[in-house]
C-alpha cells in the first residue's frame, strides 16, 4: 500500500504518480474568508488579498503546490463577507437617518449651530456699533451678518414667511420679561440667546455669555449652567485657568 507523506495534497490532480505540497496562503484564504463571511470585515479582505496572492504562486509553481480550489473558495467567501458588510452598513445607515429619534437629535445641532452663529454676529455688531439694538435681530439681517434660514428652525411649525415677518418667532434673545426671567433666575448677562416650542416641548437650546451652547430640556433647569458658566465668567476675567 502507497502512503502520503504529511503536508502532501493530490485534491488538484496534475497528472498521475504527481504529489503536491500544500499551500499555507491557500489554506488560510479559506480560513479567513469563512470568519470574513461570519462578519469578520478584516478577515474578509485578508482572504481576497491571500487568495490572490496563493492564486499567483501556483500559476508560478503549479507542479509543486495545490490549493488551487482552497484559494478560490477563500476569495469567494471572502468576497461575499465584504459585500455583505457593506450592504448591512447601507442599510444601517438607511435606517438610522431616517429613524425620528437621530433627526430630532440631527435638529437640535442645526439649531445650536444657528445660535451660536447669531450670537457671535451679535458680539461683532456690538464691537462695530458699540451696542446692541433693541430689535436685534431686524438689525443683524439689515446689516447682513444673520441670514432668515439662520432665524428659523427647521423642526419648528413655522415657515420661513413667518420668520421674515418677525424675526424673533423661533430664537430669542433674553429681555427683562423673558420666560428665564420670569422664572427668577435672573439670567441677564449670562444667558443671551435661547429658543423655545422648537424641539417638540423636549426643551431647547441655550447660548450663554462665554459663548457655549446647552440643549435644557425644562428652561427652569437652566439655573445650573448659568451658575457654570458664571464661575466660568470669573475664573476667565481672573486670569486662571478655565475648567
Amino acid at each position: 500500500m502507497s502512503t502520503q507523506p504529511s503536508g502532501f495534497d493530490s485534491s488538484d490532480p496534475a497528472g498521475p504518480g504527481l504529489r503536491r505540497r500544500r499551500m499555507g496562503l491557500a489554506t488560510a484564504s479559506l480560513v479567513f474568508g469563512i470568519l470574513g463571511l461570519l462578519g469578520l470585515f478584516p478577515a474578509g479582505i485578508a482572504a481576497v488579498l491571500l487568495g490572490a496572492a496563493a492564486l499567483r504562486r501556483l500559476r508560478s509553481d503549479p507542479d509543486r503546490f495545490a490549493g488551487r480550489r482552497r484559494a478560490m473558495a477563500g476569495q469567494i467567501l471572502g468576497g461575499a463577507g465584504v459585500v455583505l458588510f457593506c450592504v448591512l452598513i447601507l442599510v444601517g445607515g438607511y435606517v438610522l437617518s431616517h429613524s425620528p429619534r437621530v433627526n430630532e437629535l440631527r435638529m437640535r445641532l442645526y439649531c445650536a449651530a444657528n445660535l451660536k452663529g447669531i450670537a457671535t454676529s451679535l458680539r461683532i455688531y456690538k464691537q462695530e456699533h458699540g451696542m446692541i439694538p433693541d430689535d436685534a435681530f431686524r438689525a443683524l439681517l439689515d446689516s447682513g451678518n444673520v441670514t432668515i434660514k439662520q432665524l428659523y428652525c427647521v423642526c419648528s411649525d413655522k415657515t420661513l414667511a413667518d420668520v421674515e415677518a418677525d424675526p424673533y418667532t423661533c430664537y430669542h434673545l433674553v429681555v427683562p420679561d423673558a420666560p428665564l426671567a420670569a422664572e427668577g433666575l435672573d439670567p441677564s448677562g449670562i444667558v443671551w440667546l435661547y429658543e423655545t416650542d422648537n424641539h417638540g416641548g423636549e426643551g431647547g437650546n441655550v447660548v450663554f455669555a462665554d459663548g457655549h451652547c446647552t440643549f435644557v430640556r425644562q428652561y427652569t433647569e437652566v439655573e445650573r449652567p448659568v451658575e457654570d458658566t458664571k464661575r466660568r465668567l470669573a475664573v476667565r476675567n481672573a486670569g486662571g485657568p478655565d475648567r
